[in-house]
C-alpha cells in the first residue's frame, strides 16, 4: 500500500508522455493538490502505451488509469495520441468483457498548461472505485527505466 493513501479514495496511475506533461507538472500538483492517491509514470511517448500496461495497473490495484498524451497534431513521434487512444478503446472493451467498469480508463490530450490538473481532478471525482494501490507496479515501471514520481 502506498503510504498516505486510504482505501476510501481512488488510486490513479497517470501514464503520460514526457513531452505532454513537464516535470514541474508531475511533482508539484501531487503535493500541493493533496493527491495522495495519484502517481505519475513518465513514458518516452504515448505510443509506448499498450493494453497490457494498462491492465497491469488495474490488476495491481489501480482504481483508474489516465493516459495523458500530446495532441495528435503536436506529437513529436506522430503516433502517440492515436496509439494511446487505440490502447484505451481496446482495454475498455476488455474490462467490459470481464465485468469491470470501462470508465476506469481515460485518455486525454494535454493541450494547455494546467489541463492535466483538470483531467486528474475530473477523473478522480468520476471514479467510484477505491481499491488497494500498487507499489509493485510502479517499481516494475521504474525497473524498466520509466520514471515515476512518488
Amino acid at each position: 500500500m502506498v503510504k498516505g493513501v486510504s482505501r476510501t479514495e481512488p488510486f490513479i496511475v497517470v501514464l503520460c508522455c514526457r513531452f505532454a506533461v513537464g516535470t514541474e507538472e508531475m511533482g508539484a500538483p501531487v503535493v500541493s493538490r493533496g493527491w495522495k492517491g495519484v502517481r505519475f509514470v513518465r513514458l518516452a511517448c504515448g505510443a509506448s502505451i499498450h493494453p497490457g500496461m494498462i491492465l497491469s495497473a488495474i490488476e495491481e490495484g489501480a482504481s483508474g488509469v489516465l493516459l495523458v498524451t500530446c495532441p495528435e497534431d503536436r506529437c513529436r513521434f506522430e503516433t502517440g495520441s492515436r496509439t494511446a487512444t487505440e490502447a484505451a478503446v481496446l482495454t475498455r472493451g476488455l474490462l467490459q468483457t470481464i465485468g469491470l467498469k470501462p470508465e476506469r480508463i481515460r485518455h486525454v490530450e494535454n493541450r494547455h498548461p494546467g489541463d492535466v490538473f483538470k483531467a486528474v481532478d475530473g477523473f478522480a471525482s468520476d471514479l467510484d472505485v477505491a481499491v488497494e494501490p500498487m507499489d509493485r507496479l510502479l517499481r516494475a515501471f521504474e525497473e524498466r527505466g520509466m520514471e515515476s514520481v512518488r
